[in-house]
């Protein structure tokens, strides 16, 4: 082959293992097949939820071109042990349905299960160089994601998880912040499993100056979509030591601070005249007059209708 064509074709394997993370997992499987899935991505990162019906011995292979962490959410009838030798089961040394694995880019991984019937886990794909950038000039090491690692168990990682299977069911758009914190919070505990944790106050805060410049910045906005990389560019540090100075110095993860300002911005406007919802909802960054009512309810602990009539039967 002339030396342009294998460049060529080389190039094209370099773009097709960048682009798998963001396209749907189909591993065969023996003996069981998927009745539900839902999907979504975010700066990097995919996530799927599948369910899966095993109608006798189950079997898959689950090597891909991209690193995958996967964690079971639910099982019945036995667990799926994952292994890189088919013939080689590997030990488990957890009492948990709920395990989790880490299957590096092209590495022989099988999955074997005799006695299962029903599971339901979510996959998480990683696109390296972006992750890499993420935690770019941080001590976050995610070298880790390159040695298989099988039957692990994390409680904060399943939780994470079962945060990410909620915005895969969610029919609306994952709020850009959000689907951020929530992608840098899943590689922060995946790089730290082997190593001790340290509590926040061995973490640095924002400056006043920083604070001041992100909050304005993030007023300004609020009828806008804002990424953690925006933020972090504010305050002239790594996305990574952002969100943990701002959860030190305001004692909320930045999409929560934001999702408080909207809600308080929410309550100025239902008092100025006779404002449709719906538009409010628009003026103050939510998809919808829904996702608004919910937001607005769980913070404020009664819809936005209520709220304001009680407030004009006051005046």
């Amino acid at each position: 082959m002339p030396h342009e064509q294998l460049a060529l074709a080389r190039s094209h394997e370099s773009v097709e293992a960048e682009l798998s993370w963001r396209t749907l997992f189909m591993p065969r499987y023996q003996n069981a097949s998927i009745t539900w899935v839902r999907r979504k991505s975010w700066s990097g990162l995919s996530a799927t939820v599948k369910e899966i019906r095993c109608t006798g011995p189950f079997r898959s292979n689950y090597e891909s071109d991209c690193t995958r962490f996967i964690v079971m959410l639910d099982a019945i009838g036995g667990r799926s042990n994952l292994r890189t030798d088919p013939f080689r089961p590997t030990p488990v040394l957890i009492d948990s349905i709920h395990q989790m694995s880490i299957v590096p880019a092209n590495s022989p991984v099988y999955a074997h299960s005799d006695e299962l019937r029903y599971m339901r886990h979510i996959t998480f794909a990683f696109q390296t160089p972006v992750i890499k950038t993420l935690l770019s000039e941080d001590d976050l090491d995610i070298s880790g994601l390159e040695i298989p690692r099988f039957m692990l168990f994390e409680p904060s990682l399943l939780h994470l998880a079962r945060a990410f299977e909620v915005e895969c069911e969610s029919e609306e758009p994952t709020d850009l912040l959000y689907g951020d914190s929530l992608s840098l919070a899943l590689l922060t505990k995946l790089s730290c499993l082997e190593k001790p944790q340290r509590t926040a106050a061995q973490f640095s805060k924002l400056t006043s100056r920083q604070m001041r410049r992100v909050t304005d910045y993030l007023i300004a906005r609020l009828a806008h979509p804002v990424g953690l990389m925006e933020l972090a560019a504010v305050a002239n540090l790594s996305r990574a030591h952002f969100a943990r100075a701002f959860r030190n110095s305001t004692g909320l993860p930045p999409h929560q601070w934001l999702l408080r300002q909207r809600v308080n911005k929410v309550q100025e406007l239902l008092l100025v005249g006779r404002i449709p919802i719906s538009q409010i909802a628009l003026l103050t960054g939510f998809s919808d007059q829904s996702h608004l009512t919910r937001v607005f309810t769980r913070i404020v602990g009664e819809s936005p209708v209520a709220w304001r009539r009680d407030r004009f039967k006051s005046i």
